[in-house]
């Protein structure tokens, strides 16, 4: 019983955890900039920069976060977006 109450103990809290832990984007420190051309969206943009076997919505929630974009994440042609990039190891 003590360890199932320990189990659900730690599940709660895992939702606490801040958001920018988690992703790896976040804490990069290597950048491309990106102009948007008439007619890309975040994700085509995020396909030519996703690191192989990393979770796309994760790069997309990092260009959105580090760029400052509204919360539906309109781009305008000719804006430059600052791309995190994972060093390759």
């Amino acid at each position: 019983m003590k360890l199932i109450l320990v189990l659900l103990m730690v599940v709660s809290m895992w939702r606490f955890v801040p958001v920018h832990l988690a992703n790896e984007y976040l804490q990069c420190t290597e950048y491309s900039y990106v102009t948007v051309k008439h007619g890309e969206s975040l994700w085509v943009i995020a396909e030519k920069y996703v690191s192989n076997g990393k979770d796309i919505r994760e790069l997309i929630a990092a260009i959105h976060q580090l760029n400052e974009l509204d919360s539906n994440g309109n781009l305008i042609p000719g804006q430059v977006l600052k791309i995190p990039v994972l060093a390759s190891l």
